[in-house]
C-alpha cells in the first residue's frame, strides 16, 4: 500500500526491483510534524513507529522534546520512546542495537515499519548502523575534561571548528558532550570525527522508503515559537525547574533546557529563556535541514558505497 503524498512532503522510494522488506523514514527539521505524519503513515501501513529522536528517549524529559502525547502514543505503537533514564549512560551504539532489534521486530510482525525523527546520527544509526569509534583511553577523557572546565564550551567549540568542519557544521553545537565524544575520537585516531561516519554502514535486511518534510523556513519558525508556546502552558517551565539537580548531566545538555539553566544563572528572566528556547531550535532546525540535503535521496546501493 502506498502512502498518501502531502504537499510538503519529498519522497525517495527505495530502489525498484528490491526484495527486501522495506522501512519507511519520516525524517524532517524539528517542529515540521513529523510525529502526526509518522502516526498517519502507520495507520495506513498497519505498522508501528520505532523512534529515532535523541532525546524522546529518555523517561525523564517529556514536554521539553516534544515527546508524542499519550494520544499519540496510543495512536499506534511507539518503540523506543522515554524507555531509558537520564541518570543511566547511554550512547548511540546503544541505540543503534535497540533499533534495529525494535525494526526487525516490526518488520517479523508487519512487514514493514516506520522510523520517524530528525537527529541525524540516531536516523543513520537505525537505519545502517554506525561505523565503529575507537574508546577513548582515561587520560585522554580526562585532558579534555580539563578543556572544558578551565576553558569552557568556547574552548572545545574553536577546537572543533579547526579540527573538524565538516562535523561542526551539523553538530548541535551547544553540547558539551557531542564535543567532547568529538575530540576525543580525533586525538585518539588522528582523523576526523566526520570521517567515522562516512564508511560503508552494517549490513541491514531491510531497504529504506524515506518520506522528507519541507516546510519554508519562515513557516518554521512561526511553527517553532508557536510550538515553544505550547511547551511553555503544559508546564515545560516546572518541568526544567524539577529537573534543575540533574541539569549537569548529559541528557540535558540540550535544547530546550540548557536555556533555562544558563539563563537563569546569570539573572535572566523566564521569559528571555523562552525566547533563547525559539532561537535555538531554529539554529538546530538549519543545522537538520545541512545534514538532511546531504543524506536524504541516496539510494541504499549509493550509501553502501559511502
Amino acid at each position: 500500500m502506498e502512502p498518501t503524498h502531502f504537499p510538503n512532503v519529498q519522497h525517495f522510494p527505495a530502489s525498484e526491483g528490491v526484495k527486501k522488506p522495506v522501512v519507511h523514514a519520516v525524517v524532517g527539521p524539528t517542529a515540521s510534524g513529523k510525529t502526526a505524519w509518522a502516526i498517519r503513515l502507520a495507520h495506513e501501513l498497519g505498522t508501528e513507529v520505532v523512534n529515532a529522536d535523541s532525546r524522546q528517549v529518555y523517561a525523564e524529559l517529556n514536554i521539553g522534546v516534544a515527546r508524542p502525547s499519550p494520544d499519540e502514543l496510543a495512536a499506534v505503537p511507539h518503540h523506543l520512546v522515554g524507555h531509558r533514564s537520564i541518570h543511566e549512560p547511554y550512547t548511540a551504539f546503544d541505540y543503534a542495537e535497540e533499533a534495529n532489534a525494535a525494526v526487525q521486530d516490526v518488520i517479523r510482525r508487519t512487514g514493514t515499519a516506520v522510523v520517524v525523527g530528525g537527529s541525524g546520527l540516531y536516523l543513520k544509526a537505525a537505519l545502517e548502523g554506525l561505523d565503529p569509534v575507537p574508546p577513548t583511553p582515561p587520560d585522554v577523557r580526562a585532558r579534555w575534561q580539563s578543556v572544558w572546565e578551565n576553558e569552557g564550551l568556547e574552548g572545545l567549540q574553536v577546537r572543533v571548528a579547526q579540527q573538524d568542519p565538516a562535523f561542526w557544521a551539523t553538530v548541535d553545537q551547544k553540547n558539551p558532550r557531542r564535543l567532547l565524544r568529538a575530540l576525543e575520537a580525533m586525538e585518539v585516531s588522528g582523523k576526523p570525527f566526520s570521517a567515522w561516519h562516512t564508511g560503508a554502514p552494517e549490513p541491514r535486511d531491510f531497504a529504506v522508503s524515506t518520506h522528507r518534510l519541507v516546510p519554508a523556513r519562515a513557516e518554521l519558525r512561526l511553527r517553532i515559537a508557536q510550538r515553544v508556546g505550547v511547551m511553555e502552558k503544559a508546564g515545560l517551565v516546572e518541568e526544567v525547574r524539577a529537573l534543575a539537580p540533574f541539569q549537569a548531566l548529559q541528557a540535558l545538555q540540550t535544547v530546550g533546557y540548557r536555556e533555562f539553566y544558563e539563563t537563569w544563572e546569570r539573572g535572566g528572566t523566564t521569559q528571555e529563556a523562552l525566547e533563547w528556547v525559539v532561537v535555538h531550535t531554529a539554529q538546530y532546525a538549519r543545522r537538520q535541514e545541512t545534514w538532511l540535503n546531504k543524506y536524504v535521496g541516496r539510494s541504499s546501493d549509493d550509501r553502501s558505497a559511502g
